[in-house]
C-alpha cells in the first residue's frame, strides 16, 4: 500500500498561512515551520519521513518520524518544500507533496541595486581618474609654459649681452 504525504499547514513567525496559491514573504528574517503527515489507519509508527527544501537542501534530509520541518533566516529567492514517506516498511513506493514560496529581497539585495552600484562605483572611479589625468596634463601645461619663459627670458639676455659686446667692442677700438 502507498501513502500519500500531504503539508498541513506553513506557519511564519509564529502566523499561519494559507497553501493555496502564490505564497510570497517579505524582506527580512523570518521563522518557518512547515508539518505535514500521511494518514495510517493503523500502526503509524513504522511511517518514515524525509524533507527537502530545494533553493537550499541539496539531498533529502531523512526526518524519521517526525512531521515537522523548520527553517530560520532563508536568503531572497525562490524555494519549493517537498516531503515524501516510504509506503510501507522496506517498501520504495512514495508519493510525495509539495509547497512553492518565495522570500522577497530588501532594495539592496536585488539585481537593479547592485548593476547601479557597480555602475556608480565604476562611473566614481572614471570621474576620478579623468580629474587625476586632467591635473596632471593641467601641471604638464603649466611646466612646459614656464620652461618656455625661462627659454625666451635666456635668449633676451643673450641678445642685451652680444648687443653690448657689439656695442663696446667698436667703442673699445
Amino acid at each position: 500500500a502507498t501513502l500519500q504525504v500531504r503539508i498541513e499547514s506553513f506557519v511564519v513567525d509564529n502566523e499561519p498561512r494559507a497553501l493555496d496559491g502564490e505564497i510570497s514573504l517579505p524582506p527580512g528574517t523570518h521563522r518557518l515551520a512547515l508539518s505535514y503527515t500521511a494518514p495510517v489507519l493503523r500502526g503509524g509508527e513504522w511511517v518514515r519521513f524525509r524533507h527537502r527544501l530545494e533553493g537550499l537542501d541539496d539531498d533529502w534530509v531523512a526526518a524519521g518520524g517526525s512531521r515537522l520541518a523548520s527553517y530560520d533566516s532563508l536568503p531572497p529567492g525562490r524555494y519549493v518544500f517537498r516531503a515524501a514517506v516510504a509506503g510501507s516498511p522496506g517498501s520504495r513506493d512514495e508519493l510525495g507533496a509539495s509547497l512553492a514560496f518565495t522570500v522577497q529581497p530588501f532594495f539592496w539585495q536585488t539585481l537593479v541595486f547592485r548593476a547601479g552600484g557597480t555602475l556608480l562605483l565604476v562611473g566614481a572611479g572614471g570621474a576620478a581618474t579623468w580629474w587625476h589625468l586632467r591635473r596632471k596634463h593641467h601641471r604638464q601645461l603649466t611646466e612646459l609654459e614656464r620652461e618656455r619663459r625661462q627659454q625666451s627670458d635666456l635668449a633676451h639676455a643673450s641678445r642685451v649681452a652680444l648687443l653690448g659686446e657689439l656695442s663696446a667692442s667698436p667703442a673699445h677700438e
